[in-house]
């Protein structure tokens, strides 16, 4: 668990760098912002497809 812990420091510490932020602010953008949304678009389409999955039932 440490070894995974410290694999994804190091990967949030060279995208950084990459882009030129800091390691904090990458880590609001990730967790804030990009997180959220992608749980939302998640969540959207499994009830889209739950619906589809529905009606196809239904015959």
């Amino acid at each position: 668990m440490n070894e995974l812990f410290r694999y994804c420091v190091y990967f949030l510490s060279w995208l950084s760098d990459l882009l030129g932020m800091t390691y904090e602010a990458l880590n609001v953008v990730i967790f804030c912002f990009i997180n959220p949304a992608l749980i939302i678009f998640l969540l959207i389409v499994i009830f889209k497809q739950k619906k589809k999955i529905t009606e196809l039932l239904k015959g």
